[in-house]
């Protein structure tokens, strides 16, 4: 357990920039079930990259991972990302369906999508996650 926690140097300790390092901690973390010590890897790192697309969508796996569906929600929501990137917009409608809602952007992703002819191979996850809506 001491050379994981070592590999970022924890997020308190030697104050580590390195967010993604922080989220590949956090994942084995979880995957040795120490929750706990992986949910402060993931703030450090949402800390640190709030603008990244990676860390904010592995953040909100985590969450979903550990049940915290309304936090993952809510992660999603409040990013700045949200307005113009849509692969944080897939990952938003795909956690408001797991929590039994209906997302604000559906309407948006639909008309985005059926805009053009065919789908854009950077728009598949998007659209993806709008067709498992019922």
């Amino acid at each position: 357990m001491r050379a994981i926690d070592g590999a970022a140097h924890g997020p308190a300790g030697s104050g580590i920039r390195r967010p993604v390092l922080l989220m590949d901690v956090a994942r084995e973390l979880t995957a040795r079930r120490h929750d706990e010590k992986a949910d402060r890897y993931v703030r450090a790192a949402v800390a640190l990259a709030p603008q990244s697309r990676f860390v904010i969508r592995s953040a909100a796996r985590y969450y979903l991972h550990v049940e915290e569906h309304e936090r993952a929600h809510e992660l999603l929501r409040r990013t700045p990302l949200l307005k113009t990137d849509i692969w944080v917009q897939a990952s938003e409608i795909a956690v408001a369906t797991v929590r039994g809602r209906t997302s604000a952007l559906m309407k948006t992703a639909l008309n985005s999508l059926s805009r053009d002819k065919d789908i854009r191979p950077d728009a598949s996850e998007l659209a993806t996650s709008v067709a498992t809506v019922d």
